[in-house]
């Protein structure tokens, strides 16, 4: 049983005061003078053993008296650590610095109050050979690995700067980091305590590895400390998306914002539209409890070139999700290139005829409006990959046997991020087709399917397939919903089977009546490739004359020129791979963070894939990110005309994890089952932590179970007890002894 103040133990010496007390007053039977004592002799020994007996009695209470009394002001407690004050402890505070964290309650963040409670833990330890480490849960780029230290003013510095992330926590990761840190060899110490200062966010436990060995001998105190109070009022913008047609300037983009409302109530929200810093429009959402709206605007682009702006709501208790930006590159025109096997001996004959007149009706007319999509055609054998670069579609119209080096070209460029669009007809090859798509690899196929024999011979026109199955999820399907009779016009009298295996990561976007696919897509690498079953041959389907043909083209053109790279989602602290597919040589990427600051990249080509790649991870900031090529072979940025710079120049947006706002806390019984067999100490509720209360938690929790209280009830009782049996008991029955002997009859005279 340890001690808290031992030195109080030396009382326990006075219990030999009622001994020797005892010993000097202890009681003798007294003297009679009478003749004869033969009658009285019994009578006084049955007194003298009585009297022994009780004064033995009192005796022991007496002693045992003093022993507890010394043992209360010892304060003995039940534990099976060695915890107590002035001993040696290694502590590690985890501090949760997730963005969550800045939730305000009556004008003052959840962080500021977490690093008041993590000042006073490291006031709470004792300075005499204890060492105390600082762990953040979401800790900056670049910052150093934490480490046990006793300097208590470089540790208050650190508390003091700790930065508010604009990521998301994994607090369960983060506590296996300080069980980690303390079970390292030379950190071992009698006692070793880990300090989790926290909201609770359910979103930040998960969970966690058992502990090993390691951990165990001793196990640290887990304790803790719950800062997450439930009176808020948050709402979230947690996605946002570019929809519409071509990113072309002059013609109208929707931009969509969902907003969630993460409060009990329901909520009004005035969400707020900015384009190149300037704000363009507003709406007025209400949004009942745990419901998300969607706030839409649309915006025509005037200018050409990348184009940042975000979705903003008003403040409220967590201000750092009340905006969600976004970045879009707007195209003069969106350029395809239309490939066919041969020039035809007739114009009329010619397959590309029909796809570049629905991209681009008027492309052979000067005197006619130009299309949003240019068409360039040109034959199969004079693909290079020059040519291919300036084009981010490539439509490939009824080709026939394929060579090597076309074949390689293409793969190529779909690899580096070409979209490759297929339409067959009359000169397909099935296994020429076939091995194209799939290569040598199944592993590394285009497109991993197998394209069967079409029909011979002449067909019934009669007999026809229609088109069903509308992936309506798709971004180029999507405007189809609900039109789907437009499809359903499509006639299909031959088309070339494609058989998907199951496990394919084939995408079948449009099936035929048949239940065979009409149109399929796959990402290869940084590309896409998609296929139809049927061709534009009049002898194959009405498809080029049918009404669906034009705005399918158009809608595909429209989605393959889409730039992923820049309109794509990244997270705050998520590396960002910046991948140049123009550049074949070993650049410098400089990239501007929103805070102004200019970060150097080397780009290094990777003869594997064929690109160019460089990995931006200083992501900790929310907003637009633009980078510059520095490249030596191009013209100074003096030099270059304002065309070249903005090819050079593109970025994206990092945004924070929609997940981080929703608070929805875990209990405190859900997080003991979910850290079974750990030293789990709760402080709480979070309404009523403060420094005192931790303090007394953590005493508590060193101590072990207090027995001093226990003692001292047990000491009062016994003073009680002595008393009355010595004042009440002892001479009742002495007096009940001296009536007896009185009532005995007289001895005879001899």
């Amino acid at each position: 049983m340890p001690f808290l103040y031992p030195f109080y133990l030396l009382g326990t010496i006075f219990a030999g005061i009622p001994i020797i007390i005892h010993m000097i007053h202890r009681r003798r039977a007294p003297k009679v003078l009478f003749p004869t004592l033969r009658f009285l002799r019994a009578s006084n020994e049955r007194t003298s053993r009585r009297q022994r007996i009780q004064d033995l009695f009192l005796l022991l209470l007496r002693v045992l008296l003093f022993i507890l009394l010394a043992l209360a002001l010892a304060q003995p407690f039940l534990g099976r650590r060695r915890w107590g004050f002035g001993q040696r402890i290694h502590a590690v505070i985890v501090l949760d610095n997730s963005y969550s964290m800045g939730t305000e309650h009556e004008r003052k963040a959840r962080f500021a109050v977490a690093k008041d409670l993590a000042a006073a833990v490291l006031e709470g330890v004792p300075p005499a050979g204890s060492q105390v480490a600082l762990i953040l849960s979401v800790p900056p780029h670049g910052s150093p690995p934490p480490m046990l230290t006793a300097d208590r003013e470089a540790l208050r510095r650190d508390i003091l700067k700790a930065p508010l992330s604009q990521g998301r926590a994994d607090m369960t990761a983060a506590v296996r980091q300080a069980y980690d840190l303390l079970a390292e060899g030379d950190n071992k110490a009698p006692t070793m305590e880990i300090y989790a200062i926290t909201d609770l966010q359910r979103n930040a436990w998960t969970a966690p590895r058992p502990l090993e060995d390691k951990h165990r001998s001793p196990q640290p105190a887990l304790i803790v400390v719950d800062v997450g109070r439930t009176d808020f009022r948050n709402l979230t913008v947690s996605d946002i998306a570019v929809r519409g047609g071509a990113r072309v300037r002059n013609r109208p983009i929707a931009v969509q914002a969902k907003v969630h409302n993460h409060t009990a109530a329901a909520a009004t929200a005035n969400v707020s539209f900015y384009v190149n810093q300037a704000k363009q429009a507003n709406q007025q959402l209400v949004i009942p409890a745990g419901v998300t709206m969607t706030a839409s605007f649309n915006h025509t682009f005037g200018e050409p070139g990348i184009h940042n702006g975000w979705v903003q709501i008003d403040d409220d208790s967590l201000a750092l999700d009340n905006r969600r930006d976004f970045s879009i590159e707007i195209q003069d025109h969106l350029p395809a290139l239309v490939v066919r096997d041969a020039v035809p001996a007739m114009p009329q004959l010619d397959p590309a005829f029909y796809v570049a007149k629905a991209l681009d009706p008027f492309g052979d007319d000067p005197s006619k409006p130009r299309s949003l999509v240019q068409t360039t055609i040109t034959e199969l054998d004079k693909l290079t990959h020059d040519l291919l670069q300036k084009f981010r579609v490539v439509v490939l119209v009824d080709p026939g046997a394929f060579q090597r080096t076309q074949i390689a070209v293409l793969r190529q460029y779909v690899r580096r991020g070409g979209r490759l669009v297929i339409i067959p007809g009359p000169n397909l090859r099935p296994r020429s087709m076939t091995d194209f798509l799939t290569g040598s690899d199944p592993a590394s196929a285009l497109l991993p399917v197998e394209v069967g024999e079409p029909a011979q011979g002449l067909l019934d026109r009669k007999k026809f397939d229609s088109l069903i199955a509308l992936d309506e999820k798709h971004p180029a399907l999507q405007v189809f919903k609900g039109y789907q009779r437009l499809a359903q016009l499509v006639k299909v009298y031959n088309s070339a089977p494609i058989a998907v295996p199951q496990t394919s990561p084939v995408r079948v976007l449009i099936g035929l009546s048949s239940g065979n696919p009409f149109l399929v897509e796959n990402r290869f690498h940084e590309g896409r490739v998609l296929l139809f079953a049927t061709g534009t041959d009049p002898d194959w389907s009405n498809l080029a004359a049918s009404r669906f043909f034009l705005p399918l083209m158009h809608r595909l053109v429209y989605y393959l020129t889409e730039r992923e790279d820049i309109e794509g989602t990244h997270l705050v602290g998520a590396p960002v791979n910046i991948t140049l597919r123009d550049v074949l040589r070993e650049v410098t990427v400089q990239v501007r963070q929103p805070n102004g600051e200019i970060v150097d990249l080397p780009a290094k080509p990777e003869p594997a894939s064929g690109l160019t790649r460089a990995t931006f991870a200083h992501t900790d900031r929310r907003g637009a990110y633009v980078y510059l090529v520095l490249d030596p072979n191009r013209p100074s940025e003096k030099e270059a005309p304002a065309e070249a710079k903005a090819e050079a120049e593109r970025g994206f947006v990092v945004n924070p994890d929609p997940q981080e706002g929703d608070l929805a806390r875990i209990t405190e019984s859900e997080l003991r089952a979910l850290l079974e067999g750990h030293s789990l100490h709760y402080v709480g509720p979070p309404d009523q932590v403060s420094a005192a209360l931790l303090q007394a938690a953590v005493n508590k929790v060193r101590q072990g179970l207090p027995l001093r209280d226990l003692i001292l009830y047990i000491v009062l009782f016994i003073a009680i007890f002595e008393t009355f049996f010595a004042n009440k008991v002892v001479p009742a029955t002495q007096r009940a002894e001296e009536r007896r002997a009185a009532a005995a009859p007289a001895p005879a005279q001899s």
